[in-house]
C-alpha cells in the first residue's frame, strides 16, 4: 500500500480545487458568449470560433493590506496565468484571465501571504495602435494561506482570510508585436478579506498592482 506524504496530499488538493474552479468558471464564460456567437453565426459574420484569442502570461505582482493592519509594506512575488479574448466587435473585447497570485502584506518583519486563483473577467476597449484600456470585476478564491510572525520567525496556517474575496479590476494592454504583449492591471478586493474570527475589526481589503509579459498562440 502507498501513502501520500503530506506535500503529496496538499499537491493533490491544490490542483483539483484549480481545476475544480477553473472548469465552472470557463463554463460560465461560454455560456456568456454562446449567443454571440450564436448571432455572428445567424448574421452570417463568421463562426463562434472566429475572434478568439488565445495566450499566456507571467509577470510581478506588489500587494498591500489596508484596514485593519499595521505598519505594513508590499509584497512582492510572481504571479502567472492564460488569458482568453473573445472579439466581440472591432471596438469591444471580453476577456478572461485566470491566473495564480500570491497577495498579502509583510508586516513587522513578518508577512502574510495567500495564493489565490485569480479569476477576472475583462471588458477591453481600443484606444489607439495596439493599446487598449481594460476593466472589469474578478473573484479571488484563496487556495492557501501562510503567516510569518515577525517576533518569534514562526510560521503557520491560521485559516484567517476568507476563502472568497470578490474585487474589481483595471489597467492596459499594449501589444509590442502579433505574439507579444505586455500588461499593467491593478485589483481591489472590496469586500472585507478577513474572517472576524481571525481578528478582524474594522475591514480589510487588498490591493494589487501587476505587470506582465505575455505570449499569444496564433
Amino acid at each position: 500500500m502507498t501513502f501520500l506524504s503530506f506535500p503529496d496530499v496538499f499537491v493533490n488538493q491544490l490542483t483539483n480545487n484549480i481545476m475544480k474552479h477553473l472548469i465552472s468558471t470557463l463554463f460560465v464564460f461560454l455560456i456568456i458568449i454562446a449567443p454571440i456567437g450564436a448571432q455572428d453565426d445567424d448574421t452570417g459574420s463568421g463562426t463562434f470560433f472566429s475572434g478568439w484569442d488565445f495566450a499566456v502570461k507571467a509577470g510581478v505582482s506588489a500587494s498591500n493590506m489596508f484596514g485593519d493592519v499595521g505598519n505594513n509594506s508590499y509584497l512582492i512575488f510572481p504571479h502567472a496565468g492564460a488569458v482568453i479574448d473573445k472579439s466581440l466587435t472591432e471596438e469591444i473585447i471580453l476577456g478572461f484571465e485566470p491566473h495564480l497570485a500570491i497577495e498579502g502584506q509583510e508586516l513587522n518583519g513578518g508577512y502574510d501571504r495567500i495564493l489565490y486563483l485569480n479569476l477576472p473577467f475583462f471588458g477591453k476597449f481600443p484606444v489607439a495602435d495596439g493599446l487598449s484600456l481594460d476593466g472589469g470585476v474578478h473573484t479571488g478564491i484563496k487556495l492557501y494561506e501562510r503567516t510569518k510572525f515577525g517576533t518569534t520567525g514562526e510560521t503557520e496556517s491560521r485559516n484567517r482570510f476568507k476563502r472568497i474575496a470578490p474585487g474589481i479590476n483595471g489597467g492596459a494592454t499594449y501589444d509590442v508585436s502579433e505574439d507579444w504583449f505586455i500588461q499593467f492591471r491593478t485589483t481591489l478586493k472590496l469586500s472585507d478579506v478577513v474572517r472576524k474570527e481571525g481578528g478582524d475589526s474594522e475591514g480589510s481589503t487588498i490591493l494589487s498592482f501587476q505587470v506582465s509579459v505575455g505570449h499569444r498562440f496564433n
